[in-house]
């Protein structure tokens, strides 16, 4: 007789079984080696939970019910990816803010060595954004310096990068590692050293316009990763919406 009840009590698939009465609510029972640990009882808890969510006609099509959370996990790594994106802009803005309002609203022209104090954040914040956006998934495209030299991957980080070379290469600093030194003599440098000599007063104006044009892409960029965030947030509400039951 307890080997008759204890028949009763489980079923095999596979060679696992799974203990318990687990039954939904048309009486089937549920089995499978993905249930392989949980008894009975908690297998049944965690239909009621589907249920309690999802219309039955999703636990109908097991498929369907794979691709919508297959799609809720897509939308809310994209969620992190875009908040991430405006978090690196942010803070490239308030490091830039302070190099910018010196440079484009200086009342006359600042010395070399505080020059590069103010651009040495920036940079930071820069170099941190784009080993970010080498591992970014979801968003988009990772970020690549090809063996060619060659850059690849999302414009923002393309553009952003550009501009970072532009500014640094007109102070004379180096865009590979924060605070690493002059670049080697060259047009610029010379021009430069003109400006510094009072022979070259169209150095300094360059720079402005570099500065003007740089947080412009900034603020661009975080606009677009705030839209794009708010996109990715209507959608996964709309998905919500039309899937779970309220």
């Amino acid at each position: 007789m307890e080997e008759e009840e204890r028949q009763d009590n489980h079923f095999e698939v596979e060679g696992s079984y799974v203990e318990g009465d687990a039954k939904i609510d048309r009486g089937d029972f549920v089995g499978g080696d993905k249930f392989v640990g949980l008894g009975g009882k908690e297998v049944a808890q965690i239909l009621d939970v589907l249920f309690k969510y999802f219309s039955q006609s999703y636990l109908k099509r097991p498929e369907q019910l794979d691709r919508v959370l297959g799609n809720y996990q897509k939308l809310h790594e994209q969620l992190y990816e875009w908040k991430e994106m405006h978090n690196h802009m942010d803070r490239i803005l308030q490091a830039f803010e302070q190099f910018s309002t010196q440079v484009i609203n200086a009342g006359e022209p600042l010395g070399v060595r505080e020059l590069h104090n103010l651009w040495f954040p920036v940079n930071l914040c820069l170099d941190n954004l784009l080993e970010w956006a080498k591992k970014i998934n979801c968003i988009g495209k990772s970020f690549v310096l090809g063996e060619d030299g060659e850059l690849r991957g999302e414009i923002w980080a393309i553009d952003l990068e550009n501009a970072r070379k532009e500014i640094a290469a007109h102070l004379g600093v180096s865009s590979d590692s924060p605070g690493s030194g002059t670049l080697p003599g060259g047009p610029r440098l010379i021009r430069r050293l003109r400006y510094y000599l009072g022979l070259d007063a169209n150095w300094w104006n360059g720079l402005v316009d570099l500065a003007r044009r740089f947080r412009h892409i900034i603020l661009q960029n975080m606009h677009f990763a705030d839209k794009r965030l708010r996109e990715t947030a209507t959608e996964l509400y709309h998905v919500s919406r039309g899937t779970l039951m309220r």
